[in-house]
């Protein structure tokens, strides 16, 4: 059977783009799922003092308040990516990045 063939063509920077955007998309929609369910996740102390940043590639990126924090929630990360894929029902985040930064305030 054959196709059809197109005479229309596309530009290869709008499918670029296109690519890109549907990319972006979800991860906005699985650092957003993750801010959701964080305080829930890790408890009030924790969520007072650590928020989710960032998310690419499996790579979940957590701001803390000090290194101090930073130093803590090492020992923890294993434990939380574990409530988090559980959670969610989605093996989504496979490591947890913590950073000293500034912690924003996301909506509710």
């Amino acid at each position: 059977m054959k196709q059809k063939k197109s005479n229309d063509f596309v530009h290869i920077g709008s499918i670029i783009n296109d690519v890109l955007a549907s990319e972006k998309n979800e991860s906005n929609e699985d650092i957003l799922m993750v801010y959701q369910i964080w305080r829930s996740i890790v408890g009030d102390l924790i969520a007072e003092n650590a928020v989710p940043a960032a998310f690419k590639k499996n790579l979940l990126t957590v701001h803390v308040e000090s290194s101090v924090w930073l130093h803590q929630l090492q020992f923890l990360k294993i434990n939380i990516i574990k409530k988090i894929n559980a959670a969610i029902k989605k093996d989504l985040i496979k490591d947890i990045k913590f950073i000293v930064g500034q912690l924003s305030e996301w909506p509710n």
